[in-house]
Order: structure tokens, then C-alpha cells, then sequence
């Protein structure tokens, strides 16, 4: 269910559809079964933990990435990085939100990085370049897959 949808009829509505909600569904898919216990052991250097983690989500990233970045070849180093700073950014990851949820606005946000990079990079070699689409056409793409 997209969240624009979720809002207009209020936080409390039960979802539309005819399926039951499993309890998991946020950001990128279902969550972990163990999701938990594993950011606890990140969170306290456990370095198996963070692969068991990275496994599970990895591939859901890449999804993400390859779907919003402005250049499709760079979708592996936007996925990667995004990884990236979500592992440095562990420690400060309170809970508030599902993992996935968190995940998703870190891949949203480098790929934002990624645009503005790609574009003072592209205006310097060749100024009449148009850009690749604005921030509002990548948020589309992206509820889009939600």
C-alpha cells in the first residue's frame, strides 16, 4: 500500500485489500525473521550478523537502485554505497521505522547524491546536457514499485 493512500485515510485504517497483513510489509519486503536479534549483535560489532543482514537485503537494494538511478551502469555503486552508509549508520538506527524502511530512504537519498553528483559533473563537460528527470519523477519510480 503506498503511503500517500495510507495517509488520506488515516494511520488506524486497516488496508484495502482482501489480504491479511502479515505484520512485515514495509520498505523492501518482508522483513528478516530474525531482524531483531540481528541489529542487537550489529549493533554490538558482531560482524556474522551484519552479513546475515546484508544477505537478505543486498538484493532488494540492488532492485531499488537499478530502478532509480539516473544511470542504470552506475546502479551497482549506488546500491553499494547506500549499503555502505547504512552499516556506518547503524549505531544511530533507534528503531523508529522498520530496517526496511530505513534502507529505502538511504538508497532514495544516495541516489539523490548520486543525480546531483552525476549533474555538476555533466554541467562541467557539457553545459546544454538537460537533466535526467527531477526529484519528484524518482519518487514516482519508486512508489511506483510499492
Amino acid at each position: 500500500m503506498r503511503a500517500a493512500a495510507r495517509l488520506r485515510r488515516g494511520p488506524l485504517a486497516k488496508p484495502q485489500t482482501g489480504a491479511p497483513s502479515s505484520g512485515h510489509e514495509h520498505g523492501l519486503g518482508p522483513a528478516h525473521p530474525h531482524e531483531r536479534e540481528l541489529i542487537d549483535q550489529i549493533k554490538a560489532g558482531d560482524s556474522a550478523a551484519m552479513a546475515g543482514l546484508c544477505e537478505w537485503y543486498c538484493p532488494k537494494v540492488l532492485s531499488l537502485a537499478r530502478a532509480i538511478a539516473v544511470r542504470p551502469d552506475r546502479a551497482d555503486d549506488l546500491a553499494q554505497d547506500a549499503m555502505l552508509k547504512a552499516f556506518r549508520a547503524f549505531p544511530s538506527y533507534r528503531g523508529e521505522a522498520p530496517l526496511g524502511v530505513w534502507l529505502k530512504r538511504i538508497v532514495f537519498s544516495t541516489a539523490l547524491d548520486h543525480r546531483r553528483r552525476f549533474l555538476r559533473e555533466s554541467s562541467r563537460l557539457e553545459p546544454e546536457t538537460p537533466p535526467a528527470g527531477d526529484e519528484a519523477d524518482q519518487q514516482a519510480a519508486l512508489d511506483a514499485l510499492w
